[in-house]
């Protein structure tokens, strides 16, 4: 609703088409993630398996870098100074998050999950390792 009270049309049109392509492809690629490659249940919480493909080859957390780049696009896009206070708060959230789930997913992968995150950057970058198994 702050979004829409707040929208900012009058400002350039290269921002606008910016910031919606980034929320675009921000928020699909972590809808795609959640829901199609990790699985709603996998996604809040179930044991579902561990990732390891794909994107997640290059990010033990692809779909918190994807909302993030998403959360940038939409602050772009809304224009908002109110807007972009609530979502650099999201953010932070967001950049917290995976260090408090990386005590779980040892605990519930082990040794799998122990390699991996040896291979793998947390956010972002080019896996060390791309036989991993």
């Amino acid at each position: 609703m702050l979004s829409y009270l707040e929208f900012n049309s009058s400002r350039g049109k290269i921002s606008l088409i910016l910031g919606f392509v980034l929320l675009l492809i921000g928020i699909g690629t972590a809808c795609y993630l959640s829901y199609v490659t990790l699985g709603k249940m996998n996604s809040y919480g179930g044991k579902g398996g561990l990732r390891k493909e794909g994107l997640y080859l290059w990010s033990r957390n692809p779909v918190y870098v994807a909302t993030l780049v998403g959360m940038v696009g939409w602050g772009i896009f809304i224009g908002s100074w109110y807007v972009g206070v609530l979502l650099i708060v999201w953010s932070v959230v967001y950049l917290i998050a995976p260090f408090i789930e990386e005590r779980w997913l040892a605990q519930t992968y082990g040794d799998a999950y122990l390699e991996y995150k040896s291979q793998v950057s947390r956010f972002f970058g080019p896996p060390k390792n791309i036989n991993m198994k």
